[in-house]
């Protein structure tokens, strides 16, 4: 599981890159530039998910064996408590109590529990 964000990004630069290049001819020259590389104090890189799981607030009952879509995924809601899903970005939703059909987190902690995830995913160094 600890490659398939990068691997996923990998076929992603061939797939841009063959197809591009198909599209220029010898007198082009491409430069592409990104302008996400940073969203609210969090690298865009930063594999949300895989932080989550790495901090045992998203858990899986099965581990998929390539790049799975969050929906797709074999989600543990009783043992979760955060997961990201959607965007480009790292957005991170909390499981509620009262909230989310599964929550596990008590609507009167939840402040107290975003502050202190704020505080770790601000703190992961990859």
């Amino acid at each position: 599981m600890r490659t398939v964000i990068p691997d996923y990004y990998l076929w992603l630069d061939e797939q841009v890159s063959a197809a591009s290049m198909e599209a220029l001819d010898d007198n082009t020259v491409l430069l592409i530039f990104s302008d996400q590389m940073e969203c609210n104090g969090l690298p865009a890189d930063l594999p949300s998910n895989q932080v989550l799981i790495k901090q045992g607030l998203l858990v899986l009952n099965s581990e998929p064996n390539a790049v799975t879509p969050f929906n797709k995924l074999d989600v543990n809601w009783a043992k979760t408590s955060a997961w990201s899903e959607g965007g480009y970005y790292a957005r991170v939703f909390l499981n509620v109590q009262g909230r989310e059909p599964q929550g596990v987190i008590p609507a009167n902690e939840y402040e107290s529990f975003r502050d202190q995830l704020k505080e770790k995913l601000q703190g992961h160094s990859g």
